[in-house]
């Protein structure tokens, strides 16, 4: 008598990509998108208050990317066509 069982989930795959192999494919699509990754150092006072921004604007910790695009915007006084928030200096006029 032969028993067998069936697992939950996503089949096993034959090949595998390695982590690397994940990140590079992940990168080379952005690319192909047009999207350009840059990476800034910011000191911890900097950070916070670019935290704090975001989250009064509305925006989650998964849309840093997107918040710092509309920041640029919001600055360069181009049109916005995300979600709308206010900064603190356009509350205070």
């Amino acid at each position: 008598m032969v028993i067998s069982s069936v697992r939950v989930g996503r089949p096993k795959v034959d090949n595998p990509k390695s982590q690397a192999d994940r990140t590079r494919d992940s990168r080379m699509r952005s690319k192909s998108l047009g999207r350009v990754e840059r990476k800034f150092v910011l000191d911890a006072d900097s950070a916070d208050l670019f935290d704090e921004l975001r989250q009064n604007a509305g925006f989650s910790t998964k849309e840093k990317s997107e918040f710092l695009a509309a920041l640029l915007l919001r600055v360069a006084n181009k049109s916005w066509l995300g979600k709308p928030f206010t900064l603190p200096i356009e509350e205070a006029l």
